[in-house]
């Protein structure tokens, strides 16, 4: 009997193992996630409603969408350790990358879709950047150290504090946190090692904030590590959860801090803001800790993230202060103007004007001190005992 070949007609459940292996398009309608081999694209409105995209031999080992939506990333896992890049609205395959061997841990785009990065497991140890405009190598750094986690940094700032044509990169891993500076016209890359103090940490997931100033590191420690880009020195250390980060989000909060949302081990997920040296716990109403959620394990873009209709709650602050402090303006402002009223009346009396305006005085204005009658000399007090001899 010849053998018939099946065709996949729906999928149930993800790789929830692989490195972010769910994305929401922006475009807030369809899905794509890791299922297997396959990567899947769902609709959100109609689950019946799927797509399927099938480039790989063997299990997916990470997923990424750049920003815009308009590519998709996918690598896998074993000896033929492909990374695919996918055209969203077309749905085909633009690029195979045939470069890892092993498998693949990361991959990640820049903001501009205009570079990507991907990192291979331990026995590959490469750490690659491509051009997505011409699928070519830009740089290709092998002989890693064992690497965990890695992101981009956008480009390097100037002295001035002005973006180059360079960009940054950071990888961590045991015991290991580097910060690298791509040349892409060069293709040259160079390292510096960040000075942790006597702090050891194994790294399980990096962001920078979005002024580019300070880099997060998350461990498995369940903290996170505030490191000044600049000065490559550990500033803070916070500890946010037990069993380890598997989730960090890094956006800015409305009052201008840095705001992290991480995602534990434990199974919480915790709000923390401030600016480098120290970060507080947020704490958040029932909505808004749903929504966050959504965002980590969706990997929704600040933008989404802004459009929910959701606000921080923090202890101390609330509607019922406004109101109080609303209300006692309003009394001191009747006081005010009820003084204004007695200053510019007199009391009665003989010789005295009614209703002076006000800074007009009777008489020239003395001092309490001036007022004082002047002091009179006292007269010695007799010596009980006149004789000096008793």
């Amino acid at each position: 009997m010849a053998a018939v070949a099946l065709e996949l007609e729906h999928a149930i459940g993800f790789s929830g193992s692989a490195r972010a292996p769910l994305h929401v398009h922006p475009s807030g309608h369809e899905m794509a996630y890791a299922s297997g081999a396959c990567v899947v694209i769902g609709d959100i409105n109609d689950p019946h409603k799927q797509a399927f995209l099938r480039g790989h031999d063997n299990l997916i080992s990470c997923l990424t969408m750049s920003r815009s939506g308009r590519y998709l990333v996918s690598a896998q896992t074993g000896d033929n350790a492909d990374v695919v890049v996918w055209d969203w609205e077309s749905r085909e395959l633009v690029y195979r990358m045939q470069e890892h061997d092993h498998g693949v841990m990361h991959v990640s785009i820049t903001e501009d879709e205009r570079f990507m990065l991907t990192v291979g497991v331990t026995g590959d140890n490469k750490m690659v950047v491509w051009d997505l405009t011409t699928g070519c190598i830009v740089s290709n750094r092998p002989n890693m150290e064992k690497t965990t986690c890695a992101c981009w940094g956008g480009r390097k700032k100037s002295i001035k504090g002005r973006d180059t044509t360079e960009f940054l990169i950071a990888t961590g891993g045991e015991r290991s946190l580097k910060i690298w500076t791509l040349d892409p016209a060069s293709g040259g890359v160079t390292d510096e090692r960040v000075n942790l103090g006597n702090q050891v940490r194994s790294f399980t997931r990096l962001a920078f904030s979005e002024s580019r100033e300070y880099l997060f590191a998350a461990s498995s420690s369940g903290d996170f590590s505030a490191v000044h880009v600049r000065s490559l020195t550990l500033h803070s250390v916070t500890q946010a959860c037990s069993n380890g980060v598997l989730s960090l989000l890094v956006q800015t909060s409305p009052a201008g801090e840095d705001q992290l949302i991480v995602g534990g081990g434990d199974g919480s997920l915790g709000v923390f803001e401030g600016s480098g040296r120290s970060y507080r716990k947020v704490t958040l109403t029932l909505a808004l800790a749903l929504a966050l959620a959504l965002t980590l394990i969706l990997n929704l873009t600040l933008t989404l993230t802004l459009t929910l209709t959701l606000t921080l709650t923090r202890t101390g602050r609330g509607g019922g202060a406004a109101g109080g402090r609303e209300r006692r303006g309003g009394h001191g402002r009747a006081r005010r103007a009820a003084g204004r009223r007695r200053r510019a009346r007199v009391p009665r009396g003989d010789g005295a004007r009614r209703h002076l305006p006000r800074g007009a005085l009777a008489g020239p204005r003395q001092s309490r001190a001036h007022a004082r009658e002047p002091l009179r000399a006292r007269a010695p007090r007799p010596n009980p005992n006149p004789n000096p001899n008793p």
